[in-house]
C-alpha cells in the first residue's frame, strides 16, 4: 500500500571528493531517509560529516556518486522543495516583499496572496516595506522562510540557518517552525550539530556518523506541542539526549 504521507525518499545516497593530496575522501556512505508531510526531522552531526553536502544533493544543488532521491509529492511544473541555506539569505537592496515574491512559481496566478499569507506566517506585517540590510539574523531568517512559504512547498531543507542566534531566540523560532509545520503541514528536514537543538525541534533525529558519514541511529521523540524545556526532561528523550552526547563523546576521542 502506498504511503500517503511519504514526500521525499532517499536511498543509498554516496559522494565522495579528492582532497588537496589526491586522496579519495569517503564524505558520504549508503544513507537512506524519509521525510514525511507535517513532520520536522533533524539530522544531526559533527562538523565535517556531510550533512550540507547532503542537503545539497536532495535539493539537487549537487549529483551524488550513487543512490537515489525520489520526491512523491508532485506538482503539474515539478517537485516543489524550497532550500534555506546556513546563513539566511535575503537581497539587502530589496524590501521584505520583493524578497519575498522571489520564491513565487511563475503561472500560478496567486502571486499576491501567496505572498501575503508567507509574510503572515513568519510574523513579517508590518515590515514589507523594510530593507533586510543590517537587520538580524532572525529577521533575516524570516524573510528567507516567508520566501521558501511562497513558493507553497511540501518540503523545506534547513541548513544549520538558526546558529548563530542565542538560545532564547532559537527557541522562539522553533516556535514558529513547530507551528507552521502544525498549520500548513509541509516537510521539513533541518540540519544541524546542536544536539539540544534537536531535540527541541524534532519530531524524529537521524544521527549521521563521520568518516564516511552514514546515519547510525534514529531516534523519535515524545513531544509536547511548541518546543519547551519540559520535553527534555521526559524519560525517554532524556535518555535519548544522553545517548546522543555520549556517541559524540566517543567520535571525537
Amino acid at each position: 500500500m502506498a504511503d500517503d504521507s511519504l514526500i521525499l525518499k532517499a536511498e543509498k545516497i554516496s559522494k565522495t571528493f579528492l582532497n588537496p593530496e589526491g586522496a579519495v575522501l569517503n564524505l558520504l556512505q549508503e544513507v537512506s531517509l524519509e521525510v514525511r508531510k507535517g513532520e520536522l526531522v533533524t539530522l544531526l552531526g559533527a562538523s565535517s560529516s556531510g550533512k550540507s553536502t547532503l542537503l545539497r544533493i536532495l535539493a539537487g544543488v549537487e549529483n551524488p556518486d550513487s543512490g537515489s532521491v525520489r520526491f512523491t509529492q508532485l506538482r503539474d511544473k515539478g517537485v516543489s522543495l524550497a532550500l534555506i541555506p546556513t546563513g539566511a539569505s535575503s537581497l539587502p537592496w530589496l524590501n521584505v516583499r520583493d524578497n519575498v515574491r522571489l520564491g513565487i512559481n511563475e503561472g500560478t496566478g496567486n502571486g499576491e496572496a501567496a505572498i501575503k499569507k508567507a509574510i503572515s506566517l513568519t510574523g513579517l506585517d508590518g515590515y514589507e516595506s523594510h530593507i533586510p540590510a543590517n537587520k538580524s539574523t532572525g529577521f533575516r531568517f524570516r524573510i528567507s522562510l516567508a520566501r521558501a512559504l511562497a513558493s507553497d512547498p511540501k518540503v523545506i531543507l534547513i541548513d544549520d540557518a538558526l546558529r548563530d542566534l542565542n538560545q532564547e531566540r532559537k527557541i522562539a523560532y522553533y516556535g514558529l517552525l513547530r507551528g507552521i509545520l502544525r498549520r500548513e503541514g509541509p516537510g521539513i528536514l533541518y540540519v544541524t550539530n546542536d544536539v539540544t537543538e534537536a531535540m527541541l525541534l524534532s519530531d524524529r533525529i537521524l544521527l549521521l556518523g563521520s568518516k564516511p558519514g552514514r546515519i547510525v541511529k534514529e531516534f523519535s521523540l515524545a513531544k509536547t506541542g511548541l518546543p519547551e524545556a519540559a520535553d527534555l526532561r521526559k524519560e525517554d528523550n532524556n535518555r535519548i539526549k544522553q545517548e546522543i552526547e555520549a556517541f559524540f563523546y566517543a567520535e571525537v576521542r
